[in-house]
């Protein structure tokens, strides 16, 4: 009962612990989250390989869709119940029609990339145009459908004045921000000190964020001039068949005009994202003729600011043209999911198609994994062991083990992960000798939680970004040999006893990426995936034989020189260490077919123990420790990038060392300039601890 207490009692002060963990990450963590997320948006392109052909080409679609959706409303000759009017509607056959012609030519012939429905309206509106440009045979009685528009409502007869006066604004608007982040993007390339490491913003920056503040100003002043145009609609009478024609002729062009606007707006961040992991995947190619001009190179120098630009002005037309809707439908009753917009259910944009089984995800993965153990330094790591009489030897077979596990995840609308089936991604024992790994992503799980606990707190952590980890391995199968040792020589003389040994080795990470705390150009120069921080517990017990080491220099000496002093009697010692650090991944990217990459990893902390040294009582210090670890390996993707199902093939060769002692005294020595201190006497645990091996993961993801 003594023991099963202590555990309990241990477990209780980790789960508070990490608990503490869990809710510091989340604090520090949820100001950062985004307030919405596109989760079709991310996934649908996810896939992907960063092609700057493509890049270039959707960074043209954010601009060019929204330019003919514009003339559609302001340029178009127009008549009520004008055929081209009845040719907007995108379905059918006519949208099978337009995805076979766009990918009959560049950039996406023969291409694994999606079409984004931005391209698909814009490519059909442009033929919209065309055939409503065309000769006809009846001469139009309207310029535009804005015209026609003006004339329904008394209060609105300024609407195609005061819009065009609003598109100015904003198309100056979006010019202001491309050349405010051209001045930021070139402050950064000569170094120029920028807040908040200096306290005011260089003149230049100044000049632009004024020029930027001017044109948004501009606008504000513009929609508020339209806003009266734009209520006044819903005081127009339809009794007149005419003015109801015109009323849902130009409802069917503002509907498509939003879904147009919807669709760009969403688009517009996996056009930055892929234009900044092409200039990434330039600068990680292992042979480049001229680093540092990847951006200039590749032709996406300007395609961040063109974003930023396109985002400011397509953000105010989004609410404009949502009101505009509603005015309309309102008006002649039509819902929104009937009109010409909003027919086409092919989307990134959740609100437009809502929850489909496009919502629903499933993972499953078959591990692989061989874990050894050894210790190397047993001569002596940290000292002169001269003098020891014996010393411990292990023989552990390594653990095999092939696992697998299916997870099936759902995303509401901008919620990612909304509800996941079967919560944690553990691997499940398949088959295994010399003991077991087990492998787990479930916080909840690693807390004492159970069921739906477990799942709302790992969907709590992860839309924070916490990520978590356990390890578990088990070795059943090994041998541990008391060595006599020639304490003048340091020579082995013989065996003195053996024993059967089963070592469980248990670490457990909870940490949070920061990655994205670093600028573009840092994390592509420096190749780096991920930079995982935060807290590590781990624990294991071995048989020891631990040796007290004193430095014989004299007081005062500038380097130290330790040399045995006394030993232990061979007794198992327990190892619990709380730690904090870092895991650094570097590596090509997972956008590539075949990507290498390599782990480094660095923690240190500090746990408490018990042993007993010959001569001596039992002592409970704490154990300093130190982690390093060391990964290397490559990716192979096994499916097509344009496909849904994405399967990887993923292999590695890990590394754990682990370094322990115990500080058992400090020296204090007077000088001219004060008091310093060195440690006088420490205890080492016989050698390097490595726990390391192969693995191999195949990972499908639906």
């Amino acid at each position: 009962m003594g023991r099963r207490a202590e555990r309990t009692a241990r477990r209780g002060r980790w789960t508070t612990l990490a608990g503490s963990v869990v809710l510091a990450c989340a604090a520090l963590t949820t100001g950062c989250a985004p307030a919405t997320f596109n989760v079709r948006a991310q996934r649908a392109f996810s896939n992907e390989e960063a092609v700057t052909e493509v890049v270039t080409d959707r960074a043209t679609d954010v601009r060019a869709a929204r330019a003919v959706a514009m003339r559609l409303l302001e340029k178009v000759p127009y008549a009520p119940a004008d055929e081209w009017i009845a040719n907007l509607a995108l379905q059918g056959e006519v949208a099978k029609r337009v995805k076979t012609e766009i990918e009959s030519k560049p950039p996406y012939q023969g291409g694994e990339h999606e079409i984004p429905a931005a391209k698909v309206f814009r490519v059909h509106l442009e033929k919209v145009e065309q055939g409503a440009l065309a000769p006809r045979k009846n001469a139009p009685m309207y310029p535009s459908v804005l015209d026609a528009l003006a004339t329904v409502s008394p209060s609105s007869k300024d609407l195609k004045a005061q819009f065009l006066a609003y598109d100015a604004a904003v198309n100056d608007l979006a010019e202001a921000t491309f050349a405010q982040q051209k001045v930021v993007e070139d402050l950064r390339h000569r170094n120029v000190p920028m807040p908040p490491s200096v306290p005011a913003d260089p003149p230049a920056l100044v000049q632009a964020k004024q020029r930027t503040g001017v044109a948004d100003g501009k606008v504000r002043a513009a929609e508020a001039a339209l806003m009266p145009s734009i209520e006044g609609l819903a005081a127009a009478s339809t009794a007149d068949p005419v003015r109801d024609r015109i009323v849902k002729d130009s409802l069917e062009v503002l509907s498509v005009v939003l879904r147009t606007t919807l669709e760009t707006r969403a688009l517009i961040p996996i056009v930055e994202k892929q234009a900044a992991r092409s200039i990434s995947f330039a600068q990680r190619d292992l042979f480049v003729a001229e680093r540092g001009k990847e951006a200039e190179r590749l032709g996406l120098g300007d395609v961040p600011g063109r974003m930023l630009g396109s985002e400011a002005m397509l953000a105010h037309d989004e609410a404009l043209l949502e009101r505009t809707n509603v005015v309309l439908s309102g008006n002649v009753r039509v819902p929104r999911e009937k009109t010409a917009g909003f027919l086409y259910k092919e989307s990134i944009v959740d609100q437009v198609v809502g929850v489909n089984w496009d919502s629903f995800r499933a993972h499953a993965k078959l591990d692989g994994e061989v874990v050894f153990f050894n210790q190397v330094g047993t001569k002596g790591v940290s000292g002169d062991y001269t003098g020891r009489t014996r010393r411990l030897s292990y023989d552990v077979k390594p653990v095999a083990m092939v696992g697998g596990r299916v997870q099936l995840a759902f995303d509401w609308l901008h919620l990612q992960n909304a509800a996941t089936l079967g919560g944690a991604f553990t691997t499940d024992r398949i088959f295994g000798v010399n003991g077991n790994i087990e492998n787990s992503g479930s916080l909840g799980q690693q807390l004492g939680l159970t069921g739906l606990a477990s799942d709302v707190l790992d969907i709590g952590a992860g839309l924070v970004g916490i990520r978590t980890r356990l390890k578990n391995a088990t070795f059943t199968n090994g041998e541990v040999t008391e060595i006599a040792v020639d304490p003048v020589t340091g020579q082995d003389t013989g065996t003195i006893a053996k024993a059967p040994l089963q070592l469980s080795y248990t670490q457990l990470d909870v940490g949070y990426d920061v990655a994205f705390l670093l600028s573009p150009e840092t994390v592509g120069k420096l190749w780096i995936e991920e930079v995982l921080v935060g807290f590590r517990y781990m624990s294991y017990r071995l048989p020891r034989v631990l040796y007290e080491l004193q430095d014989v220099n004299p007081p005062g000496s500038e380097n130290q020189n330790f040399k045995f002093a006394r030993e232990s009697l061979t007794q198992r010692v327990s190892t619990q260490s709380y730690l904090g650090g870092g895991t650094f991944r570097f590596g090509q990217g997972e956008g590539r077919m075949i990507s290498l990459f390599g782990d480094v990893g660095i923690y240190g902390g500090a746990g408490p123990t018990k042993y007993a040294l010959t001569g001596g009582q039992t002592e409970n210090p704490a154990a300093l420790l130190i982690n390093g670890s060391l990964g290397l390996g490559a990716r192979i993707r096994l499916t097509p990038r344009k496909l849904r199902l994405r399967v990887l093939l993923e292999m590695q060769y890990h590394g754990e060392a682990i370094y322990q002692t115990i500080l058992s005294g400090l020296r204090a020595t007077q000088t001219a300039e004060g008091t310093t201190y060195q440690v006088d006497k420490k205890v080492d645990f016989g050698g390097l601890d490595i726990f390391h091996g192969p693995r191999i993961q195949i990972v499908g993801v639906f």
